[in-house]
């Protein structure tokens, strides 16, 4: 399990944080592996990194290659043992995550660096538990750790749709956050594998690392900018007091594009082979499991609508569209709690669904609206 020392000097952790499950996200625990293999390449002692991922790829019927993954079409496998990783399954919730942040045995003379990569929506970082993180909660979880002096600076970076909300309530000092997509828009993903059937990385994470390699020297600001500079599919964004402190002070240093060298010496024999498919019995189980996911979220897609029409009447088009921006979170906080509790399961993939509950945040009272939803649910 994850370590820290007290050496009385400052030092470097990072938290790099895989929040989703099943083949079909099979990106995002990629994304937090090749992290994880970078740092290393950056003197990382184990014991300065807490890995989080449900660790259910692979082994997954569906993973024509057993015991390995791939964050590029030409890469060596980059997972990097079950060992290494500290919380798994369902430990990886957004309880356990909360409490680890506040109850580091950090100090306020050391740097942490924050990954997140999984999906989300206005204001939700998405959990594999079915759960989830508001940005909120994160913004006070940092306020915490600022006054109990856990952190002398924060680098966060997060890989999610919708992730530029957090510039809406995260402002605790000495935190600088860069986001795949603005607060109205999602993120995509990236390199498609034919071998795995499957996604391996997204877009920003993808250019991201490829800048960290490549460019040691950058600050967290040109580091946004370059990336910002490449992203064709959606719009990073970052904020904080801190944007021209160098990635180096929450990193360390690498050999230059210490693991992309390493991509192009690849076992071009392991991909010829037919025989490594997934077998029909996978495939069939995959299928089903797909049913049951769009059958939850045209569930959530119903309600949500029910809940609109009731709040709007004929003003409903307008907020089934409407992506709004700004604080809302008196509002918009319990009703996000009051729709999830009555929804129960959700499916990650459709999480974008809930923005029209934001948008009636903007002109109506919460009472109303979560009235709405306990009218909707009976």
């Amino acid at each position: 399990m994850f370590l820290f020392l007290s050496l009385g000097l400052s030092a470097k952790y990072a938290i790099l944080f895989a929040g989703s499950n099943s083949y079909t996200n099979y990106r995002h625990q990629a994304d937090v592996f090749y992290m994880y293999q970078l740092l290393k390449t950056h003197g990382f002692d184990d014991d300065h990194i807490s890995l989080w991922a449900f660790n259910d790829i692979i082994n997954n019927s569906l993973n024509p290659y057993p015991g390995k993954m791939f964050h590029t079409l030409n890469d060596k496998n980059i997972y990097p043992g079950d060992d290494k990783i500290d919380y798994k399954g369902y430990q990886v919730s957004s309880a356990n995550l909360i409490k680890y942040l506040k109850h580091m045995n950090t100090t306020k003379d050391d740097d942490i660096f924050f990954y997140y990569n999984d999906h989300g929506a206005q204001n939700i970082l998405a959990c594999p538990d079915e759960s989830f993180i508001t940005t909120y909660e994160l913004a006070n979880t940092f306020n915490t750790m600022h006054k109990l002096g856990k952190y002398k600076r924060i680098f966060f970076m997060v890989e999610a749709c919708y992730s530029g909300c957090l510039a809406e309530s995260v402002n605790s000092p000495n935190v600088a956050v860069i986001t795949a997509a603005q607060c109205n828009e999602s993120s995509y993903a990236a390199i498609r594998s034919p071998w795995t059937y499957s996604l391996l990385s997204n877009e920003f994470s993808t250019h991201s690392m490829s800048e960290i390699e490549m460019n040691p020297q950058h600050t967290i600001r040109s580091l946004f900018q370059n990336v910002h500079d490449k992203m064709i599919r959606s719009t990073p964004t970052s904020f904080g007091d801190i944007l021209d402190t160098p990635i180096s002070e929450f990193i360390g240093v690498g050999p230059k594009s210490s693991i992309r060298r390493q991509a192009f010496d690849y076992d071009e024999e392991m991909f010829r082979h037919p025989e490594l498919h997934a077998s029909r019995e996978a495939l069939d189980e995959y299928k089903q499991y797909q049913k049951e996911q769009k059958s939850i979220a045209e569930k959530m897609e119903r309600s949500i609508k029910t809940v609109v029409e009731k709040v709007a009447g004929k003003q409903a088009p307008l907020h089934m569209k409407r992506l709004v921006t700004g604080d809302f979170q008196k509002c918009y906080e319990p009703v996000l709690h009051s729709y999830f509790g009555k929804l129960g399961k959700f499916n990650q993939d459709y999480l974008y669904l809930i923005s029209p509950l934001k948008s009636l945040c903007a002109n109506y009272d919460s009472q109303v609206i979560i009235e709405a939803i306990e009218s909707a649910f009976q």
